[in-house]
């Protein structure tokens, strides 16, 4: 049986962590561990099997295509994400913890979101073709 599965992001934080949530689903549903290897295992045919299975949103893969030149920073293995200001809307890098306080504009009072996997629940499953 196939598994379809839908990206869900939390709700309420910055667009480009939903980006970044999102990215590292696909990264780990189609097993590469950046944007630049997923555009290539798609050009070469290799993730199209696995990618297949998920479903993304016409909004989701354009929130994604908007923030492509940070999308590119950022790994599956080992994990380098994003964490975004909410109040200044600034980002850095992180590859650990999440600093509590902004550090990417002085005298921002706000506090930074990790950028984690978005969730792949199961939507559908069908039944495989062969006998």
């Amino acid at each position: 049986m196939a598994d379809f599965r839908e990206l869900q992001t939390p709700t309420g934080i910055p667009a480009l962590a939903q980006a970044a949530s999102l990215a590292l689903a696909v990264f780990e549903h189609a097993r590469v561990t950046s944007w630049d290897e997923l555009g290539e295992a798609v050009r070469s045919g290799v993730a199209q099997a696995c990618l297949s299975s998920l479903v993304i949103e016409p909004d989701q893969a354009e929130l994604m295509n908007q923030h492509a030149a940070v999308l590119r920073l950022i790994r599956h293995k080992p994990l380098v994400t994003v964490a975004v200001c909410p109040k200044c809307e600034r980002w850095v890098l992180v590859a650990g913890s999440v600093p509590t306080s902004c550090k990417a504009r002085w005298g921002c009072d706000g506090s930074p979101v990790k950028a984690s996997k978005a969730k792949r629940p199961v939507i559908e499953k069908t039944k495989s073709a062969s006998p």
